[in-house]
């Protein structure tokens, strides 16, 4: 069988049941390593058939239908967000998922001469580019509550570099562990404070309750502001 004649029944859309398409319910295990099914091989060879697939017969009937049919009210989806949690030391933290480029092992972090510091970590090589790395825990101002055993097992285990792309640039922070992603409704916010510091809960916008751990939604986009500033 040719690539041409495959059929729309023997693709798999992954995405569209276990990934991050619109039907996904991100259940994927590969979604804590790609974030996204845009960056997953699997996504991008199944796309690559579907581009070399004959389109069928009705396709043309199918979206003449559909988009002229009245489009159904979207208001109550616009209010969920889908966002990246992950830990520092014992704080769960959040931040939204369509800033994620992507998660990857911790690699060597270089210092830069009279530049480095404890937010400023250096630069650490992404995908053969070097990227400016900061530490988001002292940033933010959390305490280490991890021993020196814990420290390093956690680095083996479960640290990974959490990437954000914004205003341009790629983003770079170390975290202790990737818990999940999370289609979470603002409306689901709590009242109940987080015990951080004074300056990490200036930069979280709500708390909502993820299984039985409460996370703190972080300003993206107040973090960077802030961190641009710094290295301006």
């Amino acid at each position: 069988m040719t690539e041409n004649n495959i059929t729309e029944k023997e693709i798999n859309y992954c995405w569209n049941t276990i990934g991050t398409g619109n039907c996904g319910n991100h259940s994927c295990f590969r979604l804590k390593d790609f974030i996204h099914c845009r960056n997953c091989d699997e996504f991008k060879s199944k796309a690559s058939l579907l581009l070399k697939m004959t389109a069928p017969q009705e396709y043309l009937q199918e979206w003449s239908a559909l988009l002229s049919s009245e489009k159904k009210d979207e208001n109550t989806d616009e209010k969920w967000e889908n966002v990246f949690i992950f830990r520092l030391e014992s704080e769960w933290l959040a931040f939204p998922l369509m800033d994620m480029k992507e998660v990857s092992h911790l690699s060597k972090i270089h210092k830069i001469p009279r530049k480095s510091d404890d937010t400023l970590l250096g630069l650490a090589n992404i995908k053969g580019s070097l990227q400016l790395c900061f530490s988001l825990k002292t940033f933010l101002g959390i305490e280490n509550a991890a021993t020196k055993e814990e420290d390093e097992s956690r680095n083996l285990f479960g640290a990974r570099f959490a990437i954000l792309e914004k205003s341009g640039f790629l983003w770079v922070f170390p975290v202790d562990e990737v818990l999940d992603i999370y289609r979470y409704n603002p409306e689901q916010a709590l009242n109940t404070p987080l015990t951080v510091s004074n300056t990490c809960a200036s930069y979280i916008k709500t708390v909502f309750r993820f299984q039985d751990k409460l996370v703190g939604y972080l300003d993206d986009e107040l973090i960077i502001s802030a961190l641009k500033r710094k290295i301006s």
